[in-house]
């Protein structure tokens, strides 16, 4: 995450940082710069390791209002369950009807608005759960990261600490 750090702060962010080990990056810029702040770090994750990896670019409004919306406050989701985001490339062309879900990776998207959609996971008889990016990706067409609602929330907050 280290590698990721520096190449968001080569590329111009500001006051860069990650969060958690699963590629979150933390940055400011102005949302003019955002765009090609990614395009130049992506580049130079790229000459490091060989992949240029797909970013999902979210602002700090886009965090903020995902987290305020509550998106699985009437899901039947209980608290073995596990929530997830997947954050997609674009905005789905494909329009599933919803609920659609997985039986074998025990995953069920309840919700898609705009580039999320959200997941709930309930355990498999192995006691694991499914992996919800692929379930997104296979339904939808669309590269996905997901990440985990407390992540999102975690997010949020940190973010709103950063508000001028």
């Amino acid at each position: 995450m280290s590698a990721v750090r520096d190449a968001f702060a080569a590329a111009g962010g500001g006051d860069v940082r990650t969060y958690l080990q699963t590629g979150n990056v933390l940055f400011d810029a102005r949302i003019a710069d955002a765009a090609a702040i990614v395009a130049r770090a992506r580049d130079s994750i790229a000459k490091s390791f060989g992949e240029r990896p797909e970013v999902m670019l979210r602002t700090l409004r886009d965090i903020a209002a995902l987290a305020e919306s509550a998106p699985f406050q009437h899901s039947s989701a209980v608290p073995t369950d596990k929530l997830y985001v997947a954050f997609l490339a674009r905005k789905p062309r494909i329009h599933p009807v919803l609920p659609f879900a997985s039986s074998a990776g025990a995953l069920e998207a309840i919700a898609v608005r705009g580039r999320e959609v959200f997941i709930v996971s309930k355990p498999k008889k192995s006691g694991f759960f499914g992996l919800p990016s692929l379930f997104v990706e296979e339904a939808l067409g669309i590269v996905a990261t997901c990440r985990n609602w407390s992540t999102v929330t975690t997010i949020a907050k940190l973010l709103g600490e950063r508000r001028p």
